[in-house]
C-alpha cells in the first residue's frame, strides 16, 4: 500500500504540458485577401449571367473589388501562395471586359435600332 502511495504522489509533481515553440500570447496571421478576390470574382461572373435591368454596376463593383483584392493579397502572400490572389484577379479582369464587351453591344444595338427609318 505504501508502494502505491509513492507512485500517486510521484504522477502529482508533473509540471502541466506546454505546446512547444509557442508563446501564450503568439496569433496566427490569417491573408483573407486572396479568398475575397476569389469570392468577389466568382460573384462579379455570376452576375453578369443575372440580367439585373438597373443594377448592372454591381457586376463591375464586384470586378473592381476582385482586382484590388487580388493585387493585395499577392501582395502580402507568400511566394509559393498567390494562386487564389491570382485567380481572383483574373476574374476580376474577365468580369471588367465582359462588363465592357456588353455596354458595347448595347449601345451599338440601341445605334441600330435608332437608324432604322421605319420606326
Amino acid at each position: 500500500m505504501e508502494n502505491n502511495n509513492q507512485n500517486f504522489n510521484q504522477s502529482n509533481n508533473q509540471t502541466p504540458y506546454q505546446a512547444p515553440n509557442q508563446t501564450p500570447n503568439q496569433v496566427r496571421q490569417n491573408n483573407n485577401m486572396p479568398v475575397a478576390a476569389l469570392i468577389c470574382g466568382l460573384l462579379a461572373l455570376v452576375f453578369w449571367f443575372i440580367p439585373l435591368r438597373y443594377f448592372s454596376f454591381i457586376n463591375l463593383l464586384f470586378s473592381i473589388l476582385a482586382i484590388v483584392f487580388g493585387a493585395k493579397g499577392r501582395q502580402t502572400a507568400s511566394p509559393n501562395q498567390t494562386g487564389m490572389a491570382t485567380a481572383g484577379m483574373v476574374l476580376g479582369i474577365i468580369g471588367v471586359v465582359l462588363y465592357l464587351v456588353s455596354i458595347v453591344c448595347i449601345i451599338a444595338a440601341c445605334t441600330a435600332i435608332a437608324t432604322i427609318p421605319w420606326l
